[in-house]
């Protein structure tokens, strides 16, 4: 357990400084950590410093940065682990006038910002810097806010001012193993949380927008390559995550990238190890509603293969075929063409790499390295997943600089001189031309959105067929490779049913002619007017995938009346049986828009689940970050709780709640769920029962028992080798090496170390067998508590030191039956840390046969020594 000192509350999101700075101003939010009260100063940079202490495995900085007049400003954005090398954030806005050229509309930088690290459990520090820095006629003016961060600084109740509670490690006599389906909960809530929304309501939108030379570069992260970087990423730190809990959750899911209509449609799959994803996959896709969304394969695919279309397609990427294709065919759908000459996910038929080993290619890296020097320099400012993933779509894309793209009743493709077609003639996909990418989704109007991804270098003819009678809106766009050579051309016309439009897409500002209403001038535009792009249609999704786990409402403080805030009263309730805690809301109506703060269970022994990191949501009257949720994913101990909210004060509360925090709370009872629950803590050896004439059956069969609880002389940390990580079976062996996994000592070589270790159930000990995975040979005793909580000593000796991970099995003969016991070791028989994995306990409910006495018919169970007045074997 980890004993915390609580104080005062904490505020881990603040806004600095509180009315801008010449316009400058920074809302900034801190996650995997808890900040101390922080320390102003003034002059020509305003500068901001706070403590606190790490608490999580990430460390996420993530804010917006306002500057409002001036010339223009600069963000910077560092975070730092143990002063290795920093992950960093930069980004400047000097627009031609300012940002507030006089007589026009204003301009400001509104600069959202997120970096996350990180933490390693054995990590000791870490620092953050958020500065923001405005030009001016006058000079230079700026924000600082600077954190320093460690293990060791107190952390802070958020509520009540307790004194001392245990806090961070569940009861370990309580310790679920997860189903797979458990885990895939878990997975897609992470992924909801930690996946961001797009700037749009819809992936059309985002990707017309991110053509235009105005709005630059800051929707290509929404593109649909973008969001299957981010996924990937996040589930590869899931994989390789310090966290052994977070490892697990991928046990029994593999994924990797996907793609639809032959790469022109990016994604990434789940599905179950051992299984195919194109018959099991469950699809990742968040850029079809810009936020993150779930999919059965199934479904996903319905959107993009054809449908009941009765053709003959010579398509590259697939092969002839004739005859119906019906829809979820996964014609051009498979493993990622963006990860082919790099195979990193099954999917592409490669393994996982952890990202710490990713590296660029010879050929990405020649490709940095052509790139002009402004472009580097961004990238380089970039951290190096989100460099790999940047080069690997512009790669993808390096010749695809040319686009056609539009809202339009309707059927676009492109035809080559020698009479191949890409794009969607008759409405039917066809990919005769290997270089063009497309993609097209239905709309909720009934007609399409649909892109073509072509090289200038070569000369197409654009061609269109009116599906319907209606307006049709087509962009050409040229030079996607620089932004500030790109220029967009604007096609307006009303069609009809079997009219068909041509024109050469590699003459910029080319007439459109039309088959019966004559030819259409385009109009170059820099801009598109939000309203009209708001008024249209949207992507129709296909059905989201549904997770067959139901939760339920375990308390509800929620009401429909006013409400005031700072609670009067605790909000608590109890729990019969395990739980896992799947969804909790505070309710924070009048907290002016404040980032979220944090949500704990605090059970009434003291011991402490969270704090979780809140994700804000909208509340009635449009209120910024009224509602404080999280998705814990937690399993409680049954007992009685209380909310505890980082922010009381401004925590909502009225007479219907009775003076209590508004608060839901949700969750899964698993003792319902016999597939959630662990395998029984006490199973049958594999070795025989002795033979022998005296007791037979349950009672005198030996059982194999795993740790529930553990205590040590010392361990390296509260979380990664402690001497929790001895509990349970084992999960480092049969590995060897300076592990997280395993307990180990806090300091090497220091002489005489313990590890006390706690079982299910009392038993007569017949052997101990200990998973040694790291410096094996230093144990040097054994020793068993009675029911008294004495020690004695039960084995002692010295063991050959070991080179690689090793069950060193020592045999008991115990007097007494014990559920604890002590391993001993001398750390200096062995040079460095000696590491320990698990611990079984193997004995039987009762003495074997061998030690039990009889005379006549009766059986007398006697210690060894028989009991005072009677010997062993004496009649009685």
């Amino acid at each position: 357990m980890v004993l915390l000192t609580l104080s005062a509350p904490v505020a881990i999101a603040d806004v600095f400084p509180a009315a801008p700075f010449n316009g400058l101003q920074v809302s900034y939010s801190v996650s995997g950590a808890t900040l101390t009260t922080p320390e102003d100063s003034e002059g020509f940079t305003l500068s901001r410093s706070v403590g606190g202490t790490l608490t999580g495995s990430e460390l996420t900085i993530s804010g917006v940065a306002t500057a409002m007049y001036g010339w223009g400003a600069t963000i910077d954005v560092s975070v730092m682990v143990d002063g290795k090398e920093a992950e960093t954030f930069h980004e400047e806005k000097f627009p031609e006038g300012g940002l507030l050229p006089r007589g026009k509309v204003a301009d400001p930088m509104s600069q959202p910002f997120t970096v996350t690290v990180p933490i390693p459990a054995d990590a000791e520090s870490a620092s953050f810097s958020i500065r923001l820095a405005g030009s001016f006629n006058a000079g230079h003016r700026g924000v600082v806010v600077e954190g320093t961060l460690d293990r060791s600084a107190p952390q802070s109740d958020p509520q009540d001012g307790y004194e001392a509670v245990e806090a961070g490690i569940p009861d370990p006599r309580f310790k679920p193993r997860p189903s797979k389906e458990l885990k895939l909960y878990k997975i897609l809530q992470l992924y909801e949380q930690r996946i961001p929304k797009g700037i749009t309501s819809s992936g059309n939108k985002n990707n017309l927008l991110s053509v235009l030379p105005y709005y630059g570069d800051e929707y290509d992260e929404f593109k649909c390559g973008g969001y299957q970087g981010k996924v990937l990423h996040l589930l590869d730190s899931l994989r390789f995550s310090d966290d052994p809990e977070e490892r697990a959750l991928l046990d029994e899911w593999d994924y990797g990238p996907i793609e639809a209509l032959w790469g022109g449609h990016q994604a990434v799959v789940i599905y179950p190890k051992g299984t195919d994803w194109t018959d099991s996959g469950i699809v990742l896709d968040p850029w079809i509603d810009q936020e993150p969304k779930t999919y059965g394969i199934h479904q996903w695919s319905g959107i993009f293969s054809p449908e009941n279309v009765g053709t003959s397609i010579s398509g590259y990427a697939g092969g002839p075929i004739s005859g119906p294709l019906e829809a979820g065919s996964f014609y051009g759908i498979g493993g990622s063409s963006v990860y082919e000459g790099t195979p990193e996910y099954p999917t592409v038929g490669g393994d996982y790499v952890d990202p710490k080993d990713k590296k660029l290619t010879k050929a990405e890296m020649n490709y940095g390295r052509n790139l002009p020097e402004e472009t580097k320099d961004k990238l380089n400012r970039l951290t190096e997943h989100q460099r790999r993933v940047w080069i690997k779509t512009k790669m993808a894309e390096e010749n695809k600089n040319g686009r056609a793209v539009g809202f339009s009743p309707v059927n676009l493709y492109l035809e080559d001189e020698d009479g191949k077609i890409t794009g969607f003639p008759g409405g039917v996909p066809t990919a005769e031309i290997e270089e063009i990418s497309m993609r097209r989704f239905p709309l909720g109007d009934g007609t399409y959105w649909t892109e073509l991804e072509c090289p200038q270098n070569r000369s197409y003819y654009l061609m269109a067929e009116g599906t319907d009678e209606g307006k049709a809106d087509i962009f050409m766009v040229y030079g996607m490779g620089v932004s500030e050579a790109r220029s967009v051309y604007r096609y307006q016309m009303d069609v009809s049913s079997g009219e068909i439009f041509a024109a050469l897409p590699d003459y910029r500002g080319g007439i459109l002619y039309s088959s019966s209403s004559g030819s259409i001038n385009p109009e170059e535009i820099e801009t598109i007017d939000r309203s009209w792009l708001d008024s249209k249609p949207e992507i129709v999704a296909p059905p989201e995938y549904e997770i067959d786990i139901e939760d339920e409402e375990i308390f509800s403080s929620s009401n429909i009346y006013a409400v005031s805030s700072n609670p009067t009263a605790l909000a608590t309730f109890s729990i019969d049986s395990p739980l896992l805690v799947t969804f909790v809301m505070d309710y924070h109506y009048q907290n002016q828009g404040k980032p979220p703060g944090t949500i704990a269970l605090r059970h009434d022994d003291g011991t402490v689940y969270g704090p979780w990191d809140a994700v804000g949501r909208e509340g009635q009257g449009g209120v910024n970050n009224a509602y404080w949720e999280v998705w814990p994913y937690a399993f409680i101990k049954p007992g009685s709780y209380t909310i505890i909210d980082s922010d009381p004060e401004t925590w909502s509360q009225n007479l219907a709640s009775e003076g209590r925090g508004i608060s839901v709370v949700r969750g899964v009872y698993v003792a319902e769920d016999p597939s959630a629950l662990d395998e029984p803590a006490i199973e049958p050896s594999t070795r025989d029962p002795e033979d022998g004439d005296g007791a037979t059956g349950a009672e005198a069969q030996e059982f194999v028992q795993w740790a529930v609880a553990a205590t040590a002389s010392s361990e390296y940390s509260s979380t990664g080798w402690s001497a929790f990580q001895a509990t349970g079976e084992p999960d480092t062996y049969p590995d060897h090496g300076d592990i997280t996994t395993a307990w180990a000592s806090l300091e090497e070589d220091e002489g005489i170390q313990w590890l006390d270790l706690e079982y299910e159930v009392p038993v007569w000990i017949t052997r101990v067998e200990i998973y040694e995975t790291y410096n094996p040979g230093a144990i040097a005793g054994i020793e068993i508590y009675d029911q008294d909580g004495e020690l004695h000593l039960a084995w002692e000796g010295r063991m050959e030191p070991a080179t690689k991970a090793r069950i060193s099995t020592i045999d008991i003969d115990a007097d007494f039956p014990s559920d604890r016991i002590r391993i001993i070791l001398d750390t200096r028989r062995v040079s460095g840390w000696n590491e320990i994995d698990a611990v079984a306990l193997i004995g039987t409910r009762s003495l074997p046969q061998s030690d039990l006495w009889s005379y006549g018919e009766v059986l007398i169970d006697a210690p060894p020594g028989g009991w005072e007045g009677i010997e062993a074997g004496e009649a009685i």
